[in-house]
Parts: C-alpha cells; structure tokens; sequence
C-alpha cells in the first residue's frame, strides 16, 4: 500500500513550507502546497500482514478429514456475538471482507492460513469485526465500503453514502478523530500526472489505486459494483499458490481452524476443538496406549527380547519393535467395540529417558526390520530429518505462543506433540494394508486419531473446556504470494 515505500532510503523536501520525506528516486519534485500530502510517508500501511506473517499453517495435519461437523448458526453466539464451542468438529457459513485492495480475490482450490494482524491500524480492525457481529442493520456492503476506505487511508469525515454509515455505526469518536488525522486527501489528476513518475513504476498503479479509491467513497452517488471492480482483480494467471484448499492453521486459544472462499464476501470456516488424549506410558517412556476421540485409539506391546538398534544420526534415539498392536473403536449403533489385532509387525524409535540430551526431545518413529527392508537406513534417515522437521515447527508455535501471551495453565511440553505424531505414523504403517472389512473403520480410527496431534499442538497439558471461536480475530490470507486478505466475521450469510 502507500507506505510501502518507507523501506526506501529518503531524501528531505519541503510542500507547501512542511519538511517531509520522499523517496530520492529521479529528478525535483514539484514544489506543491497539497494538505494532507505531507503524511503520504510518515506512517506506514493501515494493514500489512503477509504470507510470510502467516506461515505454512499445520502442512502435518493435511488430509484430516474429522467425520461430520456440527453447522453452527448465529444463534449460536454468546453476548460478544462468538462462539464458545467445547470439544468437537464446527462449521460456520460466515460473511467476510476483502482487507486488500487492488489485488486478486480467492478462487476454488486456493488454500488460506491465519495470521496477525500487522500494520499502522492493526487494533483497529478486529474491534470493527466485533461491533459488526453485534449489529446485524449494517450492511455487509457497507462495512466492506468503510474497510477499504480505511485501506486507503481515506478520512471518516470526508466518506459519504454506505462507507460513511458504516463509519458511525462502526467506529468510535475518537478512532475517527485519529483516523481523520491519519488519512490523506484526494489528490487531483494534475497532481497525480505530476508526481507518478517520480515513483518507483512498480508502486505507481498501488498510489494511483489508493487515490482512486478515496474519491470513490467520497461520493455518495458511486455505485457499489464499479468500487468492487477497482478492488477485486481477476486471478493473476502467474500467481503460484503454494498453500492448497484445506490447510489447517493452528490458533493460540486452543484450536485448529481451516477456510474456504472462492470469493472475498463469503467464508466456510472449519473449526475442531481437540479433545484431551489418553496417553500411557510404560517406564522406558514409550506410549503403550493411545485414546482421542474418547472410543478410538490403539494399545502395544513392545518385545524386549530385542535390546533396539541405535540411531546413526543421533545415538540417543533407539528403535523398538512391536510386538503386538491392538487398533480399536467404537461398535455399530451401540454394539460391541470394534477391535483389530495386529502381531510382530512394526516399530518406533523412542528417546532414550538416560541420554544426556534434552528430554523434550524424546520422540517416536515408524521403521521396518533391517532383516525386511534392504532399505532401512535410507528409510531411517528421511525419517530423522522429519523429526528434525517437527522440532523446528513445533518451536516455533512456542514461540507464537509466547509473543502473542496466550500461556495458560500448567507447564508447557513438546512431548506429547512429537511423540504422539510419530506413534500415529508407526501404528499406521503397520496396519495399513489389509484388504479385510475392517479397513474401513480402522482406517477411520488412524484419521480421528490426528485429533490428538492437534491437542498436543496447543503444547498445554490444561486448557479451558470452552474455547472462545471468533473468525475474525486473526486475518485470513490467501495461498499465494501478493493474494487478497480477508477479515472474517461470525454474521452467517
């Protein structure tokens, strides 16, 4: 947006008798007395978050498929117009905005994450989302009016029409006063052919937008439609999506939550509050048994009659072969439970409680018997790098965690998080195959089984059984480098 040019080195030039900055980039700038021009760079964009802000989301969890979503309606809100959910699957139909002009809308098959809100007037949106879900009379057009004024730094006082009924029903008097004194003016055409070509050509149509779009909600008579077309560019057919439809993103209240839009005024937003796993452990540190959801899960049995084999990359990880598996899950209708054992198939590598490493390191992973597999090495090294993988996530949501002051109660531990992925991992490889009746189910049990990852994730051992959902209190970015941003709402549409 406008302050994007802030990065550059500035040289010092007097308007209208103001000493202000501008970027050093070819020949005199003209010598013009324009109010308001003087803040073009002394602030940066309203709302700046990126793809890199956001990061990958959860790439671990792609494929989890909960079985059924509870559809949640706006009568399911609480007094702050969020939703309180417990443990479970969710699924809202909710209204949202486009928070970046002058860039392509989402379209089918391209995957969204969350991230912070970052920029000049970052607080200022999310409390705008949450008087917009309390008040159902302003309309969805006019709120998206107000945000992309806001975008462009147009001033609450000058707006007419939608934006300006949004403006007073939406903000308060004093973001309005600080608003009009952040905000820039019109500048008219003679000026804007003067100065574009002192910018650098890849900001000018980024200027020209911004400009443009102040006149428009300025007049209170410019349809809706042509405002639209200015904002919301066709698909850039160059844009490389790195993050496909179905991404899971991990939120610091507690949940994983998803998105899907193929245009910028409607989301279904997918939400799974993880119930807290059963876990046991035998005196080696290994997970003997397995239960999330409450019914599905495994037990195992390790045969010690083998000492292990040592990890060459690191000697502290040691593989131990099962020597029993029993997958298990709920029965039909209330019937008996369901369960399929499994013998002398599988391993996993566990972290030797006695080395001298950090013991949040302990962690598990699937290998077959050098005996079988010519390959077992190979095979154990990709999957020493994988570990390596999930420590370095794994640190960092710690450390998103830690910035955004979300700890909660109770200490904090990465084992669970490494150890039950990989646990997961060594049960799936060595039952998956089986062409038996069972396949079904037991392949449903390893699928909800991912619900004790997304647990582990939070890095809790204690959270609060109701977790407050709100859509739009992280911004929603799109899975592709410059693509729009969206702000969402809890108003069903």
């Amino acid at each position: 947006m406008i302050g994007m040019v802030a990065s550059i080195t500035l040289a010092l030039t007097m308007i209208g008798g103001v000493e202000v900055q501008f970027p050093p980039i070819g020949g005199q700038l003209p010598n013009l007395d324009i109010p308001g021009l003087e803040r073009l760079f002394q602030q940066g964009p309203p709302l700046t978050t990126t793809l890199d802000d956001a990061g990958e989301g959860l790439p671990f969890l792609d494929g989890y498929e909960p079985a059924a979503f509870i559809e949640l309606a706006d009568s399911d809100r609480n007094v702050k117009g969020t939703f309180t959910l417990r443990p479970g699957y969710y699924e809202m139909n909710v209204q949202s905005f486009c928070a970046k002009g002058y860039s392509s809308g989402p379209w089918s098959g391209l995957g969204h994450v969350s991230g912070p809100y970052l920029g000049a007037k970052a607080d200022l949106f999310p409390k705008l989302l949450e008087r917009y879900n309390l008040k159902p009379e302003v309309d969805q057009r006019d709120a998206q009016l107000l945000i992309w004024g806001l975008l462009s730094r147009a001033k609450p006082k000058d707006m007419r029409g939608g934006a300006q009924r949004a403006a007073t029903a939406l903000l308060t008097r004093d973001e309005i006063n600080q608003l009009n004194g952040y905000g820039i003016d019109v500048l008219n055409d003679a000026v804007m052919r003067q100065l574009m070509p002192k910018f650098n050509a890849a900001l000018r149509p980024i200027y020209e937008f911004d400009n443009r779009m102040r006149r428009m909600v300025y007049d209170a008579n410019r349809p809706f439609e042509e405002i639209e077309r200015l904002a919301v560019l066709p698909r850039d057919p160059r844009a490389k999506v790195v993050i496909n439809e179905g991404r899971w993103s991990w939120h610091p209240n507690g949940y994983i939550i998803r998105y899907y839009s193929s245009g910028y005024s409607r989301m279904k937003v997918q939400v799974v509050v993880p119930h807290k796993p059963e876990i046991k452990r035998d005196e080696k540190g290994r997970i003997i048994r397995l239960e999330c959801p409450p019914g599905y899960g495994s037990e195992v049995e390790y045969d010690d009659s083998n000492p292990g084999w040592v990890c060459p990359q690191d000697p502290s990880l040691v593989a131990y072969k099962f020597k029993k598996i029993r997958i298990f899950a709920p029965g039909i209708d209330g019937g008996s439970i369901r369960e399929a054992i499994f013998d002398s198939i599988g391993w996993t590598f566990v972290k030797n409680r006695s080395s001298s490493a950090q013991s949040w390191l302990r962690m598990i992973y699937p290998v077959a018997m050098p005996s079988q597999d010519p390959n077992f090495f190979q095979r154990w090294a990709e999957r020493f790098e994988r570990w390596r993988e999930n420590r370095e996530r794994i640190e960092e949501y710690q450390r998103q965690a830690e910035r955004l002051d979300r700890w909660r109660r109770g200490e904090y531990s990465t084992d669970d998080f490494l150890d039950i992925g990989h646990y997961r991992d060594g049960i799936q490889t060595a039952t998956t195959g089986t062409t038996e009746d069972r396949l079904n189910w037991i392949g449903e049990t390893h699928t909800r089984g991912a619900e004790a990852v997304v647990h582990a994730t939070n890095l809790l051992d204690s959270l609060p059984d109701g977790r407050d959902v709100n859509p739009g209190d992280r911004v929603v970015v799109s899975g592709t480098s410059g693509g729009q941003l969206l702000l969402g709402s809890t108003r069903s549409y």
